[in-house]
């Protein structure tokens, strides 16, 4: 139903442009009138707040003998921290009243279908709403600017920061977590802000890297700091973080926190930006020892240059499984009861699925081997597998014997997020390795060939970028930057040819040569293991794609020697193993081309997802961007072709995780070949060529 008017306050409010200067401001009538004050921002967002916090503002810089500069400040460059999308009448109510929650001062502008405002709209309670906010003033006060200076601020200077995480106790006194256990059934203060010193105070502070990545237009950024522990009670699980372009925070994140039990207990801390990820922290808490903190993720600066997600999965491990954070439209956090033992075999059985459906046949033809076109009767046979080993691995996650209502609430979330809208999904996991494009969302098992709703694999409609959850990740932006050139290491097994009777070696070969030929990409082609152990060895080598086109074999926790016998195999069997790589070449200086890196492994009847869960590491360790690859065995043919459409579309500027989704569906609609949902991307799926 639309916005119930009844609930909107259409009185008492004046509109003023962000551009308009607080002098100009007061001296108009209206804002005498105005109990609440909008303030319009250009790219049609709107601030709202009191008109007392402002009187509060006013009386604050005229006592400081800072009046006069408070009268030129333009009242946008004051409130752009209460910035927000606007809801409209025709809106759905619940709707428009869940996303008010999450807007600074939880309230909205509402406005017309002629886009007059038509009222504002607040969801939490108005009875205190004419009272000035001090938290609101105070971050107003951080923005005036200070008299001007014969010495211009050096805006490219570095800058280090903190997060500073303090513990007060109920009487808002500094407890020393370091020194002291918390006491079970007290309660206790989290406090979390970010400062340029990592305070002697502070229970524990990790250190953040600003490189000046604002755009002209970001002033300041809003994170989000979300908690959740299944050992404490907490107040609420969710506060902003406002952080100018320079400078400290303009407020503190606190939570009050309450310990349910004695022995270990832990709080995480997720970071996040416009529901990207920016950092996670683990507070560790023990009666009778010490605080301790763990960080992991990208740099903070990291999140100043990437569009929103509409989905943030961070998936962190925990005693007896993993703990999942789920952050969108709406938040939600659970246990998955899955060990890593567990995850392993589930993944196995996956995999078998996958190389059966490589393997299918008709009329005697291994079709999947032969080309890219495949029999609709194939295709049917492929998709009603595949959806019913998707959906079993879903369930088994989510809703498996041990799972609690908490896990299968998020499971159902998931599903109908992925039900009724185009999502861009981040997934941040150190360990959980999923081949998420293969998961089948549907609400019950197919029964049949034509009950199999092929938009239901996650893969098809949605873009699905995993990022590994590790300290140092070095590569901060998404851009390629080819203006100068593009250096790409071409790594190729010539075997492959000779070996099954096709020339898809030689045709790759061709297309690069044609590439180079026209300029658009210095070409490095390498056959040989020490040739590609050469290049990786040397911190100096320019690629900034490394493509391969090999064999590839994994290697999973019970087999032999582990993961650092999986292995890629190049021209004349010679194989180069995880651990001999990572022996062999130093991390400690990443190369400087910052790779994207593609491992395209063609008939590697013994891939698996679990040979990423050492590769992604080692690649990100030397200063990779990421890497894209696939979750099983692919034919040599299908792999050549999707290579080739693949680096078309990079180098026509098109972003990563696009062109992923987008070839997925283009070769399932128009050569019924669902191959493209193996292949998974490891890195920001925004990464795309600047020339």
């Amino acid at each position: 139903m639309p916005i119930d008017i009844g609930r909107v306050m259409t009185m008492g409010f004046a509109a003023f442009d962000a551009a308009a200067t607080l002098a100009e401001v007061f001296a108009n009538p209206a804002y005498t009138q105005a109990n609440l004050i909008i303030v319009r921002f250009d790219n049609g967002k709107f601030a709202i707040l009191q008109r007392a916090d402002l009187d509060a503002l006013r009386r604050q810089m005229e006592s400081q003998g800072r009046g006069i500069t408070l009268m030129d400040a333009a009242l946008g460059s004051l409130t752009i921290f209460l910035a927000a999308d606007p809801v409209f009448e025709q809106d759905d109510h619940p709707r428009a009243l869940e996303k008010t929650s999450r807007s600074p001062g939880m309230r909205s502008i509402v406005l017309k279908g002629d886009g007059s405002p038509a009222g504002i709209l607040f969801a939490g309670s108005t009875r205190s709403i004419f009272k000035a906010d001090q938290q609101i003033v105070a971050a107003m006060a951080s923005r005036v600017p200070e008299a001007e200076s014969t010495h211009a601020p050096d805006d490219h200077k570095p800058e280090t920061r903190y997060i500073n995480v303090e513990v007060r106790d109920e009487h808002n006194t500094l407890y020393d977590a370091r020194q002291q256990p918390l006491q079970r059934g007290q309660a206790y203060s989290l406090v979390f802000d970010i400062d340029l010193l990592a305070r002697l105070t502070s229970a524990a502070a990790t250190e953040l890297q600003i490189k000046g990545l604002f755009t002209p237009q970001e002033d300041y950024v809003t994170l989000k700091v979300r908690l959740t522990s299944s050992d404490f009670d907490i107040s609420a699980v969710e506060q902003p973080l406002f952080l100018p372009r320079r400078g400290k925070s303009m407020n503190q994140a606190s939570f009050l926190v309450r310990p349910r039990r004695d022995g270990p207990a832990v709080i995480h801390a997720v970071i996040l930006k416009d529901n990207n990820f920016v950092q996670a922290l683990t507070l560790k808490f023990h009666v009778g020892e010490l605080f301790t903190l763990e960080t992991a993720g990208r740099p903070v600066e990291a999140a100043f240059t990437i569009p929103p997600r509409d989905v943030n999965i961070t998936l962190l491990k925990a005693p007896d499984g993993f703990l999942m954070i789920l952050t969108g439209a709406v938040a939600a956090t659970a246990a998955i009861p899955l060990t890593l033992p567990q995850l392993d075999q589930m993944i196995a059985q996956l995999r078998k699925t996958l190389q059966s459906v490589v393997n299918m046949a008709e009329n005697g033809v291994a079709v999947y081997q032969e080309g890219i076109e495949i029999p609709e009767s194939v295709n049917r046979a492929a998709s009603f597998r595949l959806a019913s080993e998707g959906y079993r691995l879903y369930q088994r996650i989510f809703f498996g014997p041990a799972a609690d209502q908490q896990c299968k609430n998020l499971g159902q979330k998931l599903r109908s997020l992925a039900q009724n809208s185009r999502l861009n999904i981040q997934i941040f996991s150190k360990e959980f390795l999923l081949p998420w494009g293969l998961l089948y969302l549907s609400d019950r098992p197919p029964m049949s060939e034509s009950d199999v709703d092929p938009r239901l694999f996650l893969g098809f409609q949605h873009i699905i970028e995993q990022i590994p959850l590790q300290p140092g990740m070095e590569v901060l932006d998404s851009t390629i930057d080819a203006r100068r050139g593009l250096s790409v290491g071409v790594n190729l097994n010539t075997d492959i040819d000779a070996d099954m009777g096709i020339n898809a070696v030689e045709e790759q070969m061709q297309y690069w040569a044609r590439l180079a030929a026209n300029r658009q990409a210095t070409v490095v082609l390498r056959r040989s293991r020490d040739e590609v152990l050469r290049a990786l060895a040397n911190p100096e080598t320019p690629d900034q794609i490394i493509y391969f086109y090999c064999h590839a074999v994994s290697r999973s926790l019970a087999e032999g020697d582990g993961p650092d016998a999986s292995k890629l195999e190049m021209t004349g069997d010679q194989a180069l193993t995880l651990g001999e790589l990572e022996f062999q070449t130093s991390s400690d200086v990443p190369m400087v081309g910052q790779p994207l890196i593609f491992i395209n492994a063609c008939q590697s009847a013994e891939l698996s997802p679990l040979f990423y869960d050492g590769f992604v590491p080692y690649f990100m360790s030397k200063g990779a961007r990421g890497v894209i690859g696939a979750e099983c065995d692919i034919p040599a043919l299908f792999a050549k072709d999707w290579a080739v459409r693949f680096f078309d579309r990079l180098l026509a500027g098109q972003p990563l995780g696009e062109i992923v989704r987008d070839l997925r569906w283009e070769f399932f609609e128009k050569h019924h070949n669902l191959l493209g949902l193996f292949y998974a991307i490891y890195v920001d799926g925004d990464t795309h060529i600047d020339r």
